[in-house]
């Protein structure tokens, strides 16, 4: 006697477990593109600011250079302003930040001799306002204007301030 063989239909555990795994991870994925990610943009914003602000005072201490910080619409521009002797200086502050890079940060010209600016460029959306800017960062790690006085630059990007001492260079957030 031969036993005739049942014929299933149907899916197995293995399927539904592979597709309801498949399901969770595209979910998640897709989720975040209804997320506002304008938050997210405003901190990375603001840290890039200070971390750049930090690095022009270590720059403009470290090198008797000095460094000036400009605004242009939604940017803020740190530009280096080498003499030859202090070329090697820049290509190795260009080093650390490419190091340390972040998709906000854009190094415009590394030729050596000539100016380095690098970029904070503030999200769409999100206010920028500044006051005592442009300004640069003195040899003694000092916040002056081009008149050579004593200045206290404020920075606010969407209600975060970012404030610097003039006399000292201290950086607070």
């Amino acid at each position: 006697m031969s036993k005739a063989r049942q014929q299933y239909s149907g899916f197995t555990l293995i399927e539904l477990v592979a597709t309801m795994l498949l399901m969770g991870i595209l979910a998640s994925v897709s989720a975040s593109m209804f997320v506002d990610q304008t938050p997210y943009k405003l901190r990375l914003a603001v840290d890039q600011t200070v971390a750049m602000l930090r690095n022009a005072r270590s720059y403009a201490g470290a090198t008797n250079c000095p460094v000036q910080i400009t605004q242009s619409g939604q940017q803020l521009n740190l530009i280096l302003q080498p003499p030859a002797t202090c070329a090697v200086w820049a290509s190795q502050l260009y080093s650390l930040y490419c190091v340390n890079c972040y998709t906000l940060i854009d190094v415009v010209n590394t030729t050596m001799g000539e100016d380095m600016v690098m970029t904070v460029q503030v999200p769409n959306g999100v206010s920028l306002s500044t006051s005592n800017v442009p300004f640069f960062f003195s040899p003694f790690y000092q916040a002056k204007n081009s008149s050579g006085q004593f200045v206290n630059p404020q920075i606010v990007i969407g209600g975060h301030t970012i404030s610097v001492v003039g006399q000292t260079g201290f950086i607070n957030e």
